[in-house]
């Protein structure tokens, strides 16, 4: 006796609908259980396939365009919203320009800095190498003079090669940096000029970035994407790592009854690399080698087999035989007789062996089972039909168009909130103001700031003075002496030069010309070591004053700033940036807040689309009807679930992998018909059931002509009975879910049926 049950519920995902067919291992011929009948009975050798497919469920999708800033920036403005169509070049997005100038302008002063660090280095380093050349030549005179020294010339070499090094050291990084430096006002300056994303395709805004978590974007992260409908592919429902059937043979979508090949759309080897080092893989996808009838939103039933064996012409293998000539089949002749017949095999499944010759379609021949034949009874005709599966839900809301968060700029405290929850507002209406703490706020600090670098200043400038008088004193004493000296020595030159000197005055006055040559040239490294020290410290006043006054017009620009986020009193007033409702004030009057805490929320709702909050994955195109309170209603699906699937690209020769927003989860739908909104005056406690998946042109039958039977490995196969004339026979069939036989439910049948078979039970 059959068994009733109710059909499980499909499940969702990649195995949606057909998780049966794709785990049927290749079994023997079923070894039945229960006593052969000892009715003879036919089936007539017909056309299936051989070997139970794999199967996908596939989605008609639009390509979809993922448009992003490729390094973090803040969002001015987004532009577009959900449902709306736009043209290639349609600015989508606008950066915040204004935070991008200060840091163009903030990257210039450290370049302007850079470069003036390092041309007072190379003027340091030329002092520093002269000063080393005069200690060289000092040590060597003082050594030909015969004088001990503790710096020997050698020693003094050695000095100098260290300095040469560390300053071709201190070069390079110079130049790094430099390059460095320029490569970022280079890419800010680009983004300033272009500080804007344009639409890279026509096509519907099918997700727009939630700015209520900030208006920061990270590199890379996906602002809006843009879905083009006529530039269609198959979604395989599965990533790239999950997909097994690459290398099946024949690949086939089910379109009317009828198998329509399709061939993969590859990923690049770049991509698939990019993918595996993310560990983050994209859908995979597929294309219709020839027209179909398939539109934008519908699901397909995709096959695959190992091998090109569809249509046919087969026996059961409860139908043939063996000896030593091959094998055989009794065929049923026009007179009721039988006649041995031997054919060619080829392919076997679990239940036909494939016919290559010697037998016709349509022949009867006799098979052997153990099954009660069937009453006759209640015969139904196999028709295309279509599938869909039904889920409950609790609560429905209108969505945002756009959403949006307002922060605190400082640490203070709420003196005044403007707004509260549900509140209507338009962009410039106040909302809350902040009274920044005076004694830690941004404001105080950068007077300080300020003040103590002009005290800084005027402090070295006092002290510089002070130093320079004192080393140019040495210099000028120095140079005194030397005046001194030399008319000392000339002096000496002459009386030595006379012809009536004596030997002993000739003696005394040799060694006075000696004395007063070393002192003099003592003076003069002195008077040297003096004016270098001297230049130094005009090149440093010169860096010293440039530093400051690149200092304080950075302060300046800081406090301008400031003052502007704080109404210029210490005072912050928040203004609204758009139009639209207050969703949540977050602080109120008294409460204390930090920087970058959030104040208020905001959102612009759409008035006719709704959002379904599920992990069921949709795409746009998608139509469904929604039933609720016993009423049907059309609806579109506008934005898809993004929260599957990576977008996997390669743009001007750079791979891209941008992943999907991962708490956006559930789609969007815009009702056809205004009548939805009426339905009930509590749309969050509303009982409704929608369609998720819907599957056109396959077949399906009452659950109550399927039938099973067990082999001996207990492994189950399910049947139907077709009519044959006044007889029926057996015929195996492939269902398309987990089930059990006797429901009154309409299973879907993947393999084994064909229009016009007329089943009876």
């Amino acid at each position: 006796m059959v068994k009733k049950s109710v059909l499980k519920k499909l499940s969702l995902g990649l195995a949606v609908l057909f998780a049966l067919t794709a785990c049927t291992p290749a079994q023997k011929a079923p070894e039945l259980l229960e006593p052969v009948g000892s009715a003879p009975t036919y089936r007539p050798a017909f056309r299936t396939d051989i070997g139970a497919p794999k199967v996908l469920i596939g989605r008609i999708q639009g390509k979809e365009y993922a448009h992003f800033f490729e390094k973090n920036l803040k969002i001015d403005k987004v532009n577009v919203e959900v449902g709306q169509y736009v043209h290639e070049g349609d600015v989508l997005v606008e950066a915040d320009l204004e935070a991008l100038q200060n840091e163009y302008s903030e990257l210039q002063t450290s370049l302007t800095s850079l470069n003036r660090q390092h041309e007072f280095d190379v003027k340091n380093h030329d002092f520093a190498i002269k000063k080393l050349n005069i200690q060289k030549e000092e040590a060597q005179y003082l050594e030909n003079m015969g004088a001990f020294v503790m710096q020997k010339a050698a020693d003094v070499q050695k000095s100098i090669d260290v300095e040469e090094e560390s300053f071709s050291y201190n070069n390079d990084l110079y130049e790094f940096n430099k390059r460095k430096l320029n490569e970022s006002i280079s890419e800010t300056g680009k983004l300033i000029n272009e500080g804007y994303i344009k639409a890279k395709h026509d096509g519907y805004v099918t997700y727009v970035k939630d700015l209520r978590n900030g208006l920061y974007t990270g590199d890379c992260e996906n602002i809006v994407t843009v879905t083009d409908d006529n530039e269609t592919y198959i979604g395989g429902g599965v990533d790239t790592r999950s997909y097994a059937y690459k290398n099946y043979k024949i690949k086939v979508a089910l379109s009317g009854g009828k198998k329509v090949p399709i061939e993969e759309i590859p990923y690049t080897d770049a991509e698939m690399a990019f993918a595996k080092a993310q560990n983050f893989y994209a859908e995979q996808r597929f294309r219709f080698t020839e027209e179909t009838d398939f539109k934008l939103g519908d699901y397909v039933v995709l096959e695959f087999f190992l091998k090109d064996k569809n249509n046919v012409l087969v026996v059961g293998k409860d139908s043939y035989s063996t000896d030593e000539s091959g094998n055989f089949v009794y065929i049923k002749k026009d007179d009721g007789s039988l006649e041995k017949r031997y054919f060619e095999m080829g392919d076997l499944d679990d239940w036909y062996a494939e016919v290559l010759s010697g037998i016709e379609e349509g022949e009867e021949v006799l098979y052997t089972q153990s099954a009660a034949l069937p009453a006759m009874t209640g015969e139904y005709e196999v028709v295309l039909n279509q599938f869909k599966n039904i889920e409950s839900a609790k609560g429905i809301k209108k969505t945002d168009r756009a959403t949006y968060n307002y922060y605190s700029p400082d640490k203070g405290e709420v003196v005044e909130v403007y707004v509260h929850s549900a509140q209507k507002i338009q962009k410039g209406d106040p909302l809350m103001k902040i009274a920044v703490d005076s004694q830690k706020g941004r404001l105080v600090e950068i007077q300080n700031r300020i003040k103590n670098e002009n005290t800084d200043y005027e402090t070295y400038l006092k002290d510089f003075d002070k130093n320079r008088e004192s080393k140019y004193k040495e210099a000028y004493d120095s140079g005194h002496a030397i005046d001194i000296k030399t008319d000392l020595l000339n002096s000496l030159k002459k009386q030595l030069s006379s012809p009536d000197i004596s030997e002993a005055e000739m003696i005394t006055l040799s060694r006075e010309k000696a004395e007063l040559e070393a002192a003099i040239n003592a003076d003069s490294y002195t008077k040297a070591y003096a004016e270098i020290e001297l230049e130094k410290m005009d090149a440093e006043k010169e860096f010293k004053k440039a530093s400051h006054e690149s200092t304080i017009n950075s302060l300046n620009k800081s406090l301008e700033v400031a003052r502007k986020e704080n109404d210029g009193t210490g005072y912050k007033t928040i203004y609204a940036r758009y139009d639209g409702e207050v969703t949540q004030v977050k602080k109120e009057v008294g409460h204390k807040v930090n920087a970058g805490d959030s104040l208020v929320e905001t959102a612009d709702r759409f008035e006719k689309i709704i959002k379904l909050s599920t992990k069921i994955q949709e795409r746009r195109g998608f139509k469904m009807t929604i039933t609720a309170d016993e009423t049907e209603f059309e609806a579109d699906v506008i934005k898809g679930n993004d929260s599957m699937f990576p977008i996997l690209f390669t743009e001007n020769e750079r791979v891209y992998l941008i992943k999907p927003s991962q708490p956006d989860t559930g789609f969007y739908l815009e009702m056809e018909d205004d009548s939805f909104f009426n339905v009930s005056s509590a749309m969050g406690e509303l009982q409704y059931q929608f369609e998720s998946i819907i599957v056109d042109n396959v077949y399906r039958i009452p659950l109550d002509y399927v039938f099973e039977e067990i082999s001996f490995d207990n492994q189950k196969y399910n049947y139907v009975w077709v009519k044959n004339g006044d007889e029926a026979y057996k015929k195996y069939v492939t269902l398309g879910s987990d089930h059990e036989v006797g429901s009154s439910t309409n299973p879907v049948v993947i393999n084994g049926l064909s229009v016009g078979d007329v089943l009876v039970k």
